[in-house]
């Protein structure tokens, strides 16, 4: 646990710094964001029924360019939800996960102000267990991160956004019968 905590207090140090130190040519507004979010991890490994893991995340950022950000997120599970078998020859699996961190390229449109538009792209490093009444299996893997979202933009300061990610693993989750996606709801606070 003090890992997270660890990881969280450097990110949180790093983005207020680096907000800092941006200046803009061309006058817009270049600001930090900090968030909290509720993440709904859609598991699927062949041999297993498909299931959710629920998680928080907490998010910070910068609003680097009228069109790009910058964001790391931080993420750890809410629960350890056992995973049924669809097989005979395979045993009900927990699913679970410590930790991922994961930082994302954000690039951004607003059709209008109050509504911004993303696709992102990034890299996701995650510690996960896999535990069956006979073995346990934890590991580290890291990964490409795609995905998109929508912003409201509710106030100056506060914005509600919807996210949605596929992490793909380097090993272990790698082929299109295994899958992790995520949907984050999100509250963010910019200063």
């Amino acid at each position: 646990m003090n890992k997270q905590w660890f990881g969280m207090l450097l990110m949180v140090s790093a983005n207020s710094m680096a907000s800092s130190m941006v200046s803009d040519p061309e006058g817009y507004d270049f600001h930090g964001y900090y968030g909290l979010g509720y993440e709904h991890n859609d598991v699927s490994i062949p041999g297993l029924k498909s299931d959710v893991i629920p998680g928080l995340t907490v998010i910070a950022g910068n609003h680097y360019r009228q069109w790009l950000d910058l964001e790391f997120r931080l993420s750890t599970a809410l629960d350890t939800p056992k995973f049924k078998s669809n097989r005979i020859t395979t045993m009900d699996t927990k699913i679970s996960y410590d930790y991922r961190v994961t930082g994302l390229l954000k690039f951004k449109w607003s059709p209008v102000q109050a509504l911004d538009l993303s696709l992102s792209t990034g890299y996701s490093y995650m510690d996960y267990r896999l535990s069956s009444p006979t073995t346990e299996k934890r590991d580290y893997q890291g990964g490409l991160v795609f995905g998109g979202g929508i912003g409201v933009n509710l106030s100056k300061r506060y914005s509600l956004n919807l996210d949605y990610l596929s992490y793909q693993r380097d090993n272990g989750m790698n082929s299109s019968d295994q899958t992790w996606q995520s949907g984050t709801l999100s509250v963010q606070y910019h200063y």
